[in-house]
């Protein structure tokens, strides 16, 4: 064999090592025919658990959406971009491995209608059921989906969505997303009732993030989401663009048959334009904090809706409390937020009679007690019962760098803190902490760097 054979040879045989490897560590790449649905779906059935389909770039119609059920990559946009007119439903089979299922790189056209289903409602989840932890939905364009969502969660999946970008100037979102658990109000009630969906630890993975995403919102009412049925989610470093509205995040309660919220996570997030109504709570235990409204004072009514019921399943989890808002601001510098009481659950519930109220229920800048924030050596010697401390060596009154996508605002930082709270006279206990970032799971390969391991070789003796 001549030398020039060799090092053929040799570099060959080095390739089919690299990609062996590849294979190990990253199963199988599989790409699709095209964008078409019968290509895509042809292409998901020849995979298996942990594999990525590739989809190849061009222009689309799922006439009849498309059903992902499998623990695999879906990645659009290979030699280009990939528009789909149409919606994908997820719904995994949980197994054992709960591999990452992830959808990536897509340009998503909803024609007027919801875009992304994550669960059916033909599936009756009636908790106890296995909880999908490891979902990504990254790099997506969700367009044109209005009087629809870009996203409707009927279940409870627990990851991350994360830089994609939400609606458009001239076509933002009415309800950008809307979280329903799936089942009857007797079975949704359950949440609160039969693990692990009962399972409720704010700062922990289990929760769904939503960070680096950008939002346009401005039909309607303008939501960025709506929560009910037993539900929670995480907004963390975005950027909203959207007009006056009475409220971005919303927290339904207890009213009537229809469960409540578990409680949110709302921090980092950047408010372009004239927004003032930034949180209505109506339920559950949540904190928000280091939020900027560019044009307005953030405004958090903690009461809303007097419709409000006392539940007669965990009736403390289902009320509002145990909730912490501090340093939302007017731009970066400007005035801290503003609370207000529209009605709540009146009489008597869980021991407890006119909820919520101010420093019981809820704490803020300015409610006795309320939240401080400051160095750990600077913590009051002395506390009340349920005040709040941010224990923290960065900036306590200027959210410069702090806030928005870290596409729009590269410098950002994340937030790093720990808050207190005063679970007896003059006692501090660590009370929460923000969760990793970036989450865990956005540290894969990025969409525009896939590559699909070479056919057809031989080697030449």
């Amino acid at each position: 064999m001549n030398t020039v054979r060799k090092i053929l040879v040799l570099f060959v045989a080095l390739l089919a090592g690299i990609f062996a490897s590849a294979a190990e560590t990253h199963a199988d790449s599989i790409l699709a025919s095209s964008c078409s649905a019968s290509d895509v779906s042809n292409a998901i059935v020849s995979a298996s658990a942990g594999d990525t389909v590739t989809v190849p770039s061009g222009t689309c119609t799922w006439s009849s959406g498309l059903s992902l059920t499998k623990h695999i990559s879906l990645i659009g946009g290979y030699g280009g971009t990939t528009t789909i007119t149409g919606s994908i439903t997820i719904d995994p089979t949980i197994d054992a491995s709960n591999l990452l299922l992830r959808v990536s790189n897509f340009t998503f056209n909803g024609g007027g209608a919801t875009i992304m289903m994550f669960g059916t409602w033909s599936k009756s989840y009636s908790p106890g059921f296995d909880m999908m932890t490891n979902i990504r939905i990254d790099h997506i364009k969700f367009q044109n989906f209005y009087p629809g969502m870009a996203i409707w969660n009927t279940g409870t999946f627990y990851g991350v969505v994360d830089n994609n970008q939400f609606g458009t100037p001239a076509n933002p979102c009415g309800y950008c997303m809307w979280f329903q658990p799936n089942g009857s109000d007797a079975q949704a009630h359950n949440y609160f009732g039969i693990s692990p969906q009962n399972i409720f630890e704010p700062g922990s993975e289990k929760f769904i993030y939503f960070e680096d995403n950008i939002f346009y919102v401005g039909h309607d009412i303008s939501r960025v989401v709506v929560h009910q049925y037993g539900s929670r989610g995480a907004y963390r470093y975005n950027t909203i663009y959207a007009p006056s509205t009475d409220g971005l995040f919303e927290l339904h309660g207890h009213q009537g048959g229809m469960p409540a919220t578990f409680g949110t996570e709302i921090y980092g997030n950047r408010v372009e334009g004239s927004n003032s109504g930034f949180f209505r709570a109506r339920s559950g235990k949540s904190f928000a904090y280091y939020n900027s409204v560019n044009n307005a004072v953030p405004d958090f009514n903690s009461y809303w809706g007097s419709m409000n019921t006392c539940p007669t399943l965990a009736p403390y989890l289902q009320i509002e409390h145990d909730s912490y808002f501090w340093n939302n601001r007017s731009g970066y510098t400007g005035a801290t937020q503003t609370w207000s009481n529209s009605g709540g659950v009146q009489g008597a519930c869980a021991g407890l009679s006119n909820i919520p109220q101010a420093g019981r229920d809820f704490f803020t800048d300015s409610t006795t007690p309320g939240v401080t924030s400051g160095l750990l050596a600077n913590r009051p010697a002395s506390c009340s019962i349920g005040q709040g401390y941010w224990a923290t060596n960065q900036s306590t009154t200027d959210l410069t760098g702090f806030v928005g996508d870290i596409n729009t605002y590269p410098s950002r930082q994340s937030i790093v803190g720990t808050l207190y709270k005063c679970t007896a006279l003059n006692t501090w206990t660590s009370f929460y902490q923000p969760y990793t970032y970036p989450h865990p799971l956005t540290t894969g390969s990025s969409p525009s760097t896939q590559i699909l391991p070479p056919t057809n070789v031989q080697i030449i003796q």
